[in-house]
């Protein structure tokens, strides 16, 4: 390769890598309070809220991040529901991601095996 050529992208790798870097921030920021808003759901009294939110990570879990895209952009707008690419795609990484660090599953199960008083006791 030639520095020419190397010259000629690098502004363009330099864009798409900070593009990825704020995509990524912003589905940390957007996962973290849904993955505690689902793991409280998934510990509810509540069972059709729980049934739903057991389905939802079932579902989510069982299909490819490129199929949920897809759905998000694609299939949306067929009910009215239309995002721009890159809000589609930070939608499509939120929804996965909070099942993909298991975040929801984890702090719910904590929240089944340990009680509060332990917790503050231990802090």
């Amino acid at each position: 390769m030639s520095m020419q050529y190397i010259s000629e992208i690098l502004p363009s790798l330099f864009q798409g890598a900070a593009l990825t870097l704020q995509i990524f921030f912003w589905t940390l920021v957007g996962s973290l309070p849904l993955g505690i808003l689902v793991s409280l759901g998934l510990t509810s009294k509540i069972k059709p809220l729980k049934w739903v939110l057991e389905i939802y990570v079932w579902l989510m879990r069982g299909t490819p991040l490129l199929l949920q895209l897809i759905f998000v952009f694609y299939g949306l707008p067929i009910i009215g529901i239309v995002f721009e690419r890159y809000d589609a795609a930070l939608v499509a990484f939120i929804l996965m991601q909070l099942i993909l660090l298991k975040f929801s599953v984890v702090v719910s199960n904590l929240l089944i095996k340990v009680s509060l008083k332990q917790l503050v006791f231990y802090a």
